[in-house]
């Protein structure tokens, strides 16, 4: 599969959740997973954030307090390329998460689940 084919794969899949709430965020030592009531986001290369014009990366003051603000806030449109795929809400926030090879921290980036019996991607 080529990584056109991925990323494309990718922004189909996480388009299920454009409408849905953001209902929990677990932050785990070197990783973080968003869930969707039902789909989950697992991001193993740490994603950045931008709330009111603020752009906030793991590990500086405020950032953990952004992401989790997000809880209940729908996302109204998901973008995917090479780069990024992106989250943003109906509040104006983002989140981003890094596809770019010198970004990984691992051999993936992301892996994105719409629920325990039906599909799911890594990247």
């Amino acid at each position: 599969m080529t990584d056109a084919t991925i990323h494309s794969e990718l922004k189909e899949l996480m388009a299920e959740i454009v409408g849905h709430q953001l209902s929990s965020v677990t932050l785990v030592q070197d990783y973080i997973q968003f869930a969707f009531d039902g789909p989950v986001l697992t991001t193993y290369t740490l994603p950045t954030g931008s709330v009111r014009s603020q752009d906030l990366k793991w590990g500086e003051a405020g950032y953990r307090d952004a992401i989790c603000g997000e809880i209940a806030h729908l996302v109204q449109h998901v973008e995917v390329d090479e780069q990024r795929a992106l989250l943003l809400f109906d509040n104006g926030a983002t989140i981003s998460i890094s596809l770019l090879d010198e970004d990984y921290v691992g051999p993936e980036a992301l892996m994105f689940s719409l629920n325990k019996k039906q599909k799911w991607i890594v990247v």
